[in-house]
C-alpha cells in the first residue's frame, strides 16, 4: 500500500485545491487510494492558439532579454568587480593559481565562453575604467552570458509562480516586477557571479516545486527527475557562492516537512517504505549536490596547474604541487649548526631576542624572572638569528653536526647575537598570566636550567617534505622537552620597556596554530643558490582531497576575515528600503555613471507585501485558535503554505546576514528580492482573486477561464507595472550609464545615502 492520497474531482467548475509550494501537507480529506483506482485529471482539450499562460510567459520573457541586452556593449571600459571576475578569467586561461573566497563554478563557465571567443589571457582587467577595445578584449561576448542567465530570472519566477498554483495575474505581475527592476539589471549585464547564483537559486525552487507537485506518483519517473534536477541546481549554486547554503536550507526545511507529514501513521506508510523516501531525498538532495561541489574544485585544480599569485595564501605542501612553484624551487635544507630567522606562519614576526630584560614587577604587580626579553619583530635584523645545534644525548643518530634537522629531532637554539639559549620555565608570560614566559639563558647553564633549553622540532603535515627541515617549505612547531608548550605568538604587544614588540610566550595548547613558524632564512647562504640546485625538481603531489579540504577552509576564514571598511558597504537593515547603493562605473563623458540600486517603489512594495503575508499568516492562526475562518479554507491554506513557502524564502536568504561580521554591499539582497517579488504576486492573488480553484492545474496549458475573475484585477495589475515601468524609466539613465546634466543628477538622489557622483554643481 503506498502512502499516496488524492483529492475527488467533480465537474470541471468545481472548487478544488490548488497545486501549492513543498510545505503542503495532504489534505485532511483527502482518502488514500490505490493506484489503479486513481482519478486522473480531465484532459484539457487543446487550442490551436496559444494559452494566455503562454503568451503571459513569451511577454516576460522577451521583455527581459530586452532590457539585459540593451546597450550591453556600453561602457567599453571596465566596469566594478569585472576588475576581479574579467582578471580571473584571464588567469584560467593561463592555467595559473589564484585565491578567491568563492567556489570556481561561475568563473570558470566566464573563462570557458572568453576562452571559446578568443581571448587570450594577456590582459589582466587591471583597473576601473580601463578601456577594453585598447586590449583587444572580447568583452560583449562575455557579458552576454551573465546576461543570458540575468534574462532567465523573470520567466523563472513566473513558472514557479504558476507551478505554485498562482494565476496568470499574479505570476505575471512578479515577473513583470523582475523585468523592470534597476538593480536586478545592472547586476545582469557585467561580468559579475551574482547572476548565476540567483538563476541557479530559482532552478532548484522550481525543480523541487515540481518534485514536490508529483508526490502522488511517488518514485514514478518525473518524481526522481525532478527530484534529480533540484539536487543538481543545488549543488549548482553552491558552487558559485557559498552563501548558497541557504538555498540548501531552505529547500532542506521543506524536505524535513514534507517527511514529518509522510511519517504520519494515517499515511499508511511503514517504516521501511518512508525509509525509501528518506534515502531518495539524502541521495538527490544531499549526495548529489555535495558531488557536484566537488567536481566544480576537481576541474579547477586539473586547470590551475601552475604556481601564480594566489600560493602564499596556502600551506607548502599545497604550494608544491604546483609547477614552477619559487617556494619550492627556492627552498633550502636546514643542517645542524645553521644560523636561521624563524618567522611566525600568521604574524610574519621574526622570533628575536635582545640584551634587555623584563622588569622585576610588571603593571600588575606580577613578578617576571627579569630574563633576557624574547619578542617578535617584524623587520629583518641581526638579532632574529637562531643556532640550530643538537642533542647529542638525546639524538644517537646524529654523528655528524651538518646533518639534516628532522622531524622529532631534539634541539637547542643558541641565540647568536647574545650567546643565550631559548628557554622557558615555569613563570607567567608578561601579557598572557596563563602561559609561560619565553626567555634565554647562557650558554654555560647546568642542570635543571640545561633541560629548560630542549625542544622537539615538529613538521607540520602541510609542510612539502614532512621529514627534512626545509627554509620556507617547512611549517615548524618547536615543544618544550620538559613543559610540552609551544613558542606562541599573537598580536599582543608588550609595554615600552620592550619596545611595544609582539608578546611570545609558551602555549599550553602545542597544536595551536599560534605556535606555527617558518625558517625563513639561512645567515651566509644566498637563497638564488637554491633554485641553480633545485631546478629540476617536479612538483609533489598532496592528493585532490588534501586540496580540496585546504582550499575550502582558507574560503571560508578569509570570507570571514572580510572585515576593512568599504565607502560602499551597506547595513542589512538598510537593503529593502534601498538607503545605499554602490556605484559602478564612472566617466566624466557627459557625466555618465552606472550606479547600483534598487527601484525604490518595488522595492518598498515588496517590503509591505512582506508584512502584510506576516500578518495575515498570524491572524490566520491566532482565528483558527478562536475557531474563526476570516477567509475560506481553501485560500486559507494557499496562502499559509504557498505563501508562506515564499516568506520562508525571502527570510531564509536575509536573516543569516544580520549574524555575519564581514563587510556587506546591496547585491547580497538580490535573493531574498526575488522572493519578495514573488511575495507580492501571491498578496495580489489573495486581494482581487477568490476562485482560487481556476488555478488548480498540473500544466502550464490553462483554459481562458482566468478572463472571468474581474476587471479589478486587470486594473490594478494595470496601474501598479505603470508605476514601475515609470520609475524604471526614470532611474534608467542611471543604470545604463547614460548622460546627465547636474540638476538631473541631483533629481535621482532621493537619499542622501546615494552617492552619486557629478551631485554637485
Amino acid at each position: 500500500m503506498t502512502d499516496h492520497t488524492v483529492r475527488q474531482r467533480g465537474h470541471p467548475g468545481a472548487s478544488k485545491a490548488p497545486e501549492v509550494t513543498p510545505t503542503d501537507p495532504t489534505s485532511k480529506a483527502s482518502v488514500a487510494v490505490d493506484k489503479s483506482t486513481r482519478l486522473a485529471p480531465k484532459p484539457i482539450r487543446q487550442s490551436a492558439h496559444p494559452s494566455p499562460s503562454t503568451i503571459a510567459l513569451a511577454i516576460v520573457t522577451v521583455l527581459s532579454f530586452a532590457t539585459r541586452f540593451y546597450g550591453l556593449w556600453h561602457p567599453a571600459q571596465v566596469v566594478f568587480d569585472e576588475v576581479h571576475f574579467g582578471k580571473f578569467a584571464s588567469y584560467y586561461i593561463r592555467r595559473t593559481f589564484f585565491f578567491d573566497v568563492h567556489p570556481p563554478l561561475a568563473k570558470m563557465l566566464i573563462a570557458l565562453q572568453a576562452y571559446l571567443v578568443g581571448m587570450d589571457g594577456k590582459y589582466l582587467f587591471d583597473k576601473i575604467g580601463q578601456n577594453y577595445a585598447e586590449h583587444h578584449v572580447p568583452y560583449l561576448a562575455m557579458r552576454s552570458l551573465p546576461a543570458f542567465l540575468g534574462s532567465l530570472l523573470a520567466p523563472g519566477c513566473y513558472l514557479i509562480m504558476i507551478e505554485s498554483g498562482y494565476s496568470v495575474y499574479a505570476a505575471f505581475l512578479a515577473g513583470m516586477l523582475i523585468v523592470f527592476d534597476n538593480a536586478l539589471v545592472v547586476h545582469s549585464r557585467f561580468i559579475l557571479l551574482d547572476t548565476f547564483l540567483l538563476v541557479f537559486m530559482l532552478g532548484a525552487v522550481l525543480f523541487y516545486v515540481r518534485f514536490f507537485k508529483a508526490r502522488y506518483q511517488a518514485f514514478s519517473m518525473r518524481w526522481w527527475i525532478n527530484l534529480a534536477l533540484a539536487g543538481l541546481f543545488l549543488g549548482l549554486v553552491v558552487s558559485v557562492k557559498l552563501v548558497g547554503l541557504l538555498t540548501i536550507a531552505m529547500i532542506g526545511l521543506a524536505v524535513v516537512i514534507d517527511l514529518w507529514r509522510l511519517l504520519d501513521i494515517n499515511r499508511g506508510l511503514t517504516i521501511p517504505q518512508w525509509g525509501r523516501h528518506v534515502a531518495a531525498r539524502a541521495v538527490c538532495l544531499i549526495a548529489l549536490p555535495i558531488m557536484v561541489y566537488i567536481a566544480t574544485f576537481y576541474v579547477h585544480f586539473m586547470v590551475l596547474n601552475r604556481s601564480g599569485p594566489g600560493d602564499h595564501y596556502f600551506s607548502p605542501a599545497f604550494q608544491g604541487s604546483l609547477q614552477d612553484n619559487p617556494l619550492f624551487a627556492n627552498s633550502l635544507e636546514v643542517r645542524y649548526n645553521h644560523n636561521v630567522s624563524l618567522r611566525h606562519k600568521a604574524l610574519s614576526v621574526f622570533l628575536h631576542s635582545h640584551p634587555d630584560r623584563y622588569p622585576l614587577r610588571y603593571d600588575d604587580g606580577r613578578v617576571s624572572s627579569k630574563g633576557q626579553q624574547v619578542t617578535g619583530y617584524p623587520h629583518k635584523d641581526a638579532n632574529n638569528f637562531w643556532r640550530i645545534e643538537p642533542v647529542t644525548n638525546a639524538t644517537d643518530d646524529i654523528t655528524d653536526y651538518t646533518e639534516v634537522v628532522q622531524n622529532g629531532d631534539t634541539i637547542r637554539l643558541l641565540h647568536v647575537q647574545t650567546n643565550t639559549y631559548l628557554m622557558t620555565h615555569d613563570v607567567a608570560s608578561p601579557l598572557t598570566a596563563t602561559n609561560m614566559e619565553m626567555t634565554t639563558v647562557g650558554a654555560n647553564a647546568t642542570k635543571p636550567r640545561y633541560d629548560d633549553t630542549l625542544w622537539r622540532l615538529e613538521i607540520d603535515r602541510t609542510s612539502i617534505n614532512r621529514t627534512h627541515w626545509m627554509t620556507e617549505a617547512s611549517n615548524i612547531r618547536l615543544i618544550h622537552v620538559k613543559q610540552g608548550v609551544g613558542v606562541f605568538a599573537h598580536n599582543k604587544k608588550l609595554p615600552k620597556w620592550a619596545f611595544e614588540q609582539t608578546e611570545i610566550n609558551g602555549s599550553k595548547k602545542p597544536k595551536d596554530e599560534g605556535n606555527m613558524w617558518v625558517a625563513s632564512e639561512i645567515q651566509g647562504i644566498d637563497p638564488k643558490e637554491a633554485a641553480a640546485k633545485s631546478k629540476d625538481r617536479q612538483p609533489q603531489s598532496i592528493g585532490f582531497l588534501a586540496k580540496f579540504i585546504e582550499l575550502n577552509k582558507v574560503m571560508i576564514n578569509r570570507n570571514a576575515a572580510l572585515t576593512k571598511p568599504h565607502p560602499y558597504q551597506s547595513n542589512a537593515a538598510t537593503w529593502p528600503f534601498v538607503l545605499r547603493g554602490v556605484s559602478y562605473w564612472t566617466a566624466n563623458k557627459d557625466r555618465q555613471q552606472i550606479y547600483f540600486m534598487g527601484h525604490p517603489t518595488g522595492w518598498w512594495m515588496a517590503f509591505g507585501a512582506l508584512l502584510v503575508t506576516s500578518a495575515l499568516l498570524l491572524a490566520n492562526v491566532l482565528a483558527s485558535r478562536r475557531g474563526v475562518e476570516p477567509s475560506s479554507q481553501l485560500i486559507a491554506r494557499h496562502l499559509e503554505r504557498s505563501g508562506g513557502f515564499l516568506l520562508l524564502g525571502w527570510a531564509m536568504h536575509y536573516i543569516p546576514f544580520f549574524l555575519m561580521g564581514r563587510s556587506l554591499f546591496l547585491h547580497h539582497y538580490l535573493p531574498s528580492l526575488l522572493f519578495s517579488y514573488m511575495v507580492v504576486g501571491a498578496v495580489f492573488q489573495y486581494v482581487f482573486i477568490t476562485d482560487y480553484g481556476r488555478f488548480a492545474l498540473r500544466t502550464l496549458t490553462s483554459r481562458v477561464r482566468h478572463l472571468h475573475v474581474g476587471l479589478q484585477a486587470g486594473i490594478a495589475l494595470a496601474l501598479i507595472l505603470a508605476v514601475h515601468l515609470a520609475v524604471f524609466a526614470y532611474f534608467s539613465p542611471l543604470s545604463y550609464g547614460s548622460g546627465m546634466s547636474v540638476d538631473q543628477v541631483l533629481a535621482h538622489k532621493w537619499y542622501s545615502g546615494w552617492d552619486l557622483q557629478y551631485a554637485k554643481k
